[in-house]
């Protein structure tokens, strides 16, 4: 059973990136890039990110201190709060990308 506490994050996140990407396959094309220095910024706060993530020990011991008990109901709160922003990133998406996302300016309808 250890394993599925392992691996839960990273699969519901992996299925919500795949979704993402699925959804950005359909979207329109734009009309104006995103300027260099801001695309290497985001991309290298990415790498961060992804390294903090997978790195095992870190040399900063405040990583490390533990904000509330390890149990069953922490584990599932934080799996519910983190399944209840992926959907509302996903309703979003759904809803507001075809209206709000749509009309801006960076974008232009493919005929």
């Amino acid at each position: 059973m250890l394993w599925f506490y392992e691996s839960f994050f990273p699969v519901v996140w992996i299925f919500f990136l795949l979704y993402w990407q699925i959804k950005a396959a359909n979207t329109k094309t734009t009309q104006r890039l995103e300027p260099a220095a801001s695309r290497i910024l985001r991309v290298f706060i990415f790498l961060i990110a992804i390294v903090l993530l997978s790195t095992t020990r870190i040399p900063l011991p405040w990583l490390y201190l533990q904000l509330w008990p390890v149990g069953f109901w922490p584990f599932w709160l934080g799996a519910a709060v983190t399944i209840a922003g992926l959907l509302f990133a996903v309703w979003a998406r759904e809803h507001l990308g075809a209206t709000g996302a749509a009309q801006s300016p960076l974008s232009r309808a493919t005929s």
